[in-house]
């Protein structure tokens, strides 16, 4: 699998994209929990991209922030915040009452 960041001007050697990517890996391991993709989610994403002017895959990415944050409020946790540079997401995710944080503006 070849990386932008290795291919363009030599920033990144293989080995060391190599390093970087088990280091992500185990990172996210410990430090996230990872959603699955099933069919539900995949209903609610083709439901999300009838009304909102959405990609597949960021259809996908607000239905499984809307589904983690039904989760998060049953648990008394506090809301995600989506984060995206996308505004087409970012007004959808508006739309459906989630909070929001675009990258780009700080």
């Amino acid at each position: 699998m070849r990386h932008r960041a290795s291919r363009s001007h030599g920033r990144l050697d293989v080995a060391s994209r190599n390093i970087a990517g088990r280091r992500l890996l185990l990172d996210m391991r410990r430090r996230f929990r990872m959603l699955g993709v099933d069919s539900n989610l995949v209903l609610r994403a083709s439901e999300l991209a009838q009304v909102y002017p959405l990609r597949a895959y960021d259809a996908v990415h607000l239905a499984t922030a809307l589904h983690l944050n039904a989760w998060l409020a049953q648990e008394s946790l506090p809301a995600c915040v989506l984060v995206s540079a996308d505004e087409d997401l970012l007004d959808a995710a508006r739309g459906e009452g989630l909070v929001v944080e675009n990258p780009n503006d700080h």
